[in-house]
């Protein structure tokens, strides 16, 4: 084009095209190899930049299908925080728990140890995914619910309420951050995610009081996984020596007797 401009303005009529195209092309010829060569290097690195394999099991990320059913499979609590980095990376929230001190006598675990324990200590391979998911984010409000004791000279600190600020965190941003990601948690499964987070602490028994006020909250199988959930917590508590008709009451919580029972009961509430 440069040569074409050059003849069309002297008016000559001996042009031969490319020939001036050609002479001009030799004074810029190696800035054109240079421009060229900055772009072959560029697409080279944006190539591998691209399309390089990660290390295996670094900054990889994990599904929430993939959390489910590690949390539902694990045989130990260091199974399951050896992927610390990943839960955290696929639900945000639970690095508040992460070497957390409780300051509490009755806890002998950091908050992120004990709710991998809480976990560890349900019935491994159970259907319902949402008891898991609670065990893990039960306590994940204590951080923002510790308080001194009522009694002077209490060395401990307390959490009263944290059932209830654990299950707005959930709710408010748990939840909404899975969704983000794409993952939505249909809304019957959320409610009973929320059932379990809210009520892990209340005071539950086989006695028929304490059973009336969730037949209206609750299926019979949700209060059931209800007892496996205030059970496996109470486990990962320092354990207290209980005195036999304690124990047996304690082992028998989700038993078969107390199944009879209760189901009978729910049966004629409904």
């Amino acid at each position: 084009m440069i040569g074409l401009k050059k003849n069309r303005r002297a008016g000559r009529s001996d042009f031969v095209p490319g020939e001036q195209h050609k002479k001009s092309a030799k004074k810029i010829k190696p800035a054109v190899k240079c421009r060229k060569r900055k772009h072959v290097i560029q697409y080279i690195h944006n190539k591998t930049r691209t399309f390089t394999k990660r290390p295996e099991g670094r900054n990889k990320h994990m599904k929430l299908s993939e959390l489910l059913n590690l949390l539902k499979t694990a045989e130990t609590v260091e199974e399951m925080d050896a992927r610390r980095e990943e839960i955290a990376a696929l639900i945000p929230a639970v690095r508040t728990m992460f070497g957390y001190d409780q300051k509490n006598s009755a806890h002998q675990y950091d908050l992120w140890m004990h709710s991998l324990h809480v976990v560890c200590n349900l019935p491994r391979r159970m259907e319902n995914d949402m008891v898991y998911l609670a065990a893990l984010l039960h306590d994940i409000g204590k951080p923002e619910a510790q308080c001194r004791g009522k009694r002077e000279g209490d060395p401990d600190m307390h959490y009263y309420g944290h059932p209830e600020k654990s299950m707005e965190i959930v709710r408010d941003i748990v939840v909404p951050e899975l969704d983000r990601q794409g993952y939505v948690i249909p809304c019957f499964d959320v409610q009973e995610l929320l059932y379990y987070v809210k009520y892990h602490d209340d005071h539950v028994s086989v006695k028929l009081k304490h059973v009336r006020r969730h037949t209206k909250m609750a299926s019979f199988a949700m209060f059931q996984n209800l007892m496996l959930l205030q059970l496996a917590d109470a486990k990962a508590h320092i354990q207290i020596l209980l005195s036999p008709n304690g124990q047996k009451s304690a082992d028998g919580l989700p038993g078969r007797k107390a199944d009879f029972s209760i189901r009978k009961f729910w049966m004629g509430s409904s």
